[in-house]
């Protein structure tokens, strides 16, 4: 939801549907990549740049495979391209990934 609303530019909409990813996620007994990445997803959004942080050595905790790795990254760029300064929070970002 919270993709399809940054694609019709309903960058409200968007946040709401991080937020409430956010708290879907809290609530999870479930820890593994796809969790980590989607709650990234949303903190890089939100600009919660230390939960971003926390989800990003979450992730790298997974062991993820490159493929994997390439999913996580495609997500965050999608997401770069609705926020100011996406693409400097970006490069950022992707280098503590694949660090």
């Amino acid at each position: 939801v919270a993709e399809a609303s940054l694609e019709a530019g309903d960058r409200d909409g968007a946040a709401h549907a991080y937020r409430q990813a956010l708290e879907i996620l809290g609530r999870l007994n479930e820890s593994n990549v796809w969790t980590h990445a989607s709650a990234a997803n949303a903190r890089f959004f939100l600009k919660d740049e230390e939960g971003l942080a926390r989800e990003i050595t979450a992730i790298r905790e997974t062991n993820p495979s490159s493929d994997q790795l390439a999913a996580v990254q495609r997500g965050l760029q999608t997401v770069s391209r609705h926020v100011d300064e996406g693409e400097v929070r970006l490069s950022q970002v992707l280098a503590t990934l694949r660090a």
